[in-house]
């Protein structure tokens, strides 16, 4: 792991060969498993918001539905 650079969110850093990497994981998702973060965006645009309403069930279906229009 790379301590070189400012601590905060999101995926924690390595080093290769000096040069700085994040670790990501697979575009497609494993065999039993569902697509989430940035696998959806691979999918039809109405599929992603079905798999992201239903993963977040208290948030608004419209409201996921107007977000995703303004940034496709």
């Amino acid at each position: 792991m790379e301590n070189r650079v400012i601590n905060g969110r999101g995926p924690l850093p390595f080093s290769i060969h000096g040069e700085l990497r994040h670790r990501s994981g697979a575009l497609l998702p494993d065999q039993d498993k569902r697509a989430s973060y940035a696998q959806l965006y691979i999918y039809d645009s109405s599929v992603a918001l079905n798999e992201r309403a239903e993963r977040n069930l208290q948030l608004n279906a419209g409201v996921l539905d107007i977000i995703q229009a303004n940034i496709l």
